[in-house]
């Protein structure tokens, strides 16, 4: 018996020719954007220069010159999570001080692969025309191109999300442990490069042993599945928390910075009416939030002694009065502050450090979401199968988007969902080509 028309797979058999041209545009791109636009950028932006980041580079060429991850006093540290580091380290062993160019061309090579994996998991659920426009959007995306020529983690963290995606809805095809561990491994490596998928994966990897079973599979071949991906991603992370272990007397570290941002991102959420009002950017916000967080760290740092804490147990121990400190203020403001997260689910999406930028991500975003939101209402219509497959897609851009909203509305850290999710939008701009072109045969 036939599927039903609705369900049938529209996917082309065999390789699309017009992939390797559209991977070599998205090349092209990335490269001219960070080799060609980025020095012009510069000189008019000065903030925009590499040098001014989050402290990657620098732990990077300290862990290059002397083989300890610490940062610019030389003590080891965990304030940052060291795979994207290590790429910086890789390119500073290998070029030395030239090293920004070549992790800028390394990020367009990450890019490279986040475009071809969206290309394939969009390919093989709704067919060659939605996985070339989910391509096209994704190369002229202003945020992606903006962070091939910066020293931040979202262009690696980009990839490996997009490839946790891809493995699962592989997985939900057709369940098979190759895929599991494919999903796995970039699970762990994710969780290297920053700690913002939280208890998503919980969620994701319970739903695809509901779903594997239930296609057939075999429940304890389910379950070693997604316990070997587990098991996997484990093994990954276990070296850097047996690290953190051994220099803090404290498990599991992952990060010793998750309080602090937590705590900035408050402080930025109840004084964001001054940003509304152009009376200071979310840059000055946040740079008044480390200064009261400096001074209140310092009152209570001076009750311990300090000379017998080690670095990384001191900026744990930092890190979690930061966190109480947080909570504390978003409890005594209760009411306000849930009302905060509210508002900001409505500009995380778009929301960057200055008015400038954000109108300008805004004006992509804004259009982009609306299409996508249309494109999965469409496909539970049109290919609900396919739809359900892709379940992860929209989990994970929920959650980001909902997290961030909640704690630190920037369009920054909801990007990585949202480009997965964006292959929706490319959903809803195929039917529409579809429908232009059925208008003008007629015609």
């Amino acid at each position: 018996m036939s599927a039903p028309a609705t369900e049938r797979a529209p996917v082309a058999r065999g390789r699309d020719p017009a992939l390797p041209v559209l991977l070599g545009l998205l090349l092209a791109v990335r490269l001219l954007v960070a080799f060609a636009a980025y020095p012009r950028l510069v000189e008019r932006l000065p903030d925009w220069a590499w040098a001014n980041n989050d402290g990657y580079d620098r732990i990077a060429v300290r862990w290059a010159e002397t083989g300890v991850f610490a940062g610019e006093d030389g003590r080891p540290t965990a304030t940052r999570l060291p795979l994207y580091p290590a790429v910086n380290a890789a390119a500073v062993l290998a070029v030395g001080d030239r090293y920004p160019a070549a992790v800028m061309a390394a990020q367009a090579l990450f890019s490279l692969g986040t475009g071809w994996l969206l290309f394939g998991m969009t390919g093989a659920a709704f067919g060659r025309g939605p996985a070339r426009i989910a391509l096209g959007l994704f190369i002229l995306h202003p945020h992606v191109n903006n962070f091939i020529f910066r020293c931040a983690t979202e262009t690696l963290f980009l990839l490996l999300v997009t490839a946790w995606l891809f493995f699962l809805a592989q997985y939900a095809r057709r369940p098979r442990r190759a895929s599991m561990l494919g999903a796995g491994a970039a699970l762990g490596l994710a969780f290297l490069t920053r700690p913002s998928l939280g208890v998503l994966p919980a969620v994701v990897f319970a739903w695809a042993f509901v779903r594997a079973v239930r296609g057939g599979r075999e429940p304890r071949a389910a379950f070693g599945d997604v316990a070997l991906a587990l098991a996997l991603a484990a093994a990954l992370l276990a070296p850097w928390l047996a690290r953190n272990a051994a220099q803090s007397g404290r498990f599991p570290v992952v990060q010793t910075w998750i309080g602090r941002p937590l705590f900035h991102g408050f402080h930025v959420s109840d004084r964001f009416a001054a940003f509304w009002r152009s009376e200071r950017t979310l840059t000055d916000l946040d740079e008044e939030a480390l200064r009261e967080l400096r001074a209140r760290t310092a009152a209570h740092l001076a009750a311990l002694d300090r000379a017998a804490l080690r670095p990384i147990e001191r900026e744990w121990i930092e890190d979690d009065f930061a966190r109480r400190l947080a909570w504390a203020r978003w409890r005594a403001g209760l009411p306000r502050s849930a009302l905060n997260a509210l508002r900001n689910l409505a500009l995380a999406p778009v929301v960057q450090m200055t008015w400038g930028s954000t109108r300008v991500l805004a004006a992509w975003n804004l259009p982009l979401l609306a299409l996508a939101a249309l494109g999965w209402r469409r496909a539970g219509r049109t290919r609900p199968e396919a739809r359900r497959a892709l379940a992860p897609v929209g989990l994970a851009f929920l959650y980001l988007w909902a997290a961030h909203a909640f704690v630190w509305p920037q369009a920054r850290y909801v990007l990585p969902g949202l480009i997965p999710f964006s292959l929706y939008a490319a959903v809803e701009l195929d039917a529409l080509r579809v429908a232009l072109t059925a208008r003008a045969r007629r015609s």
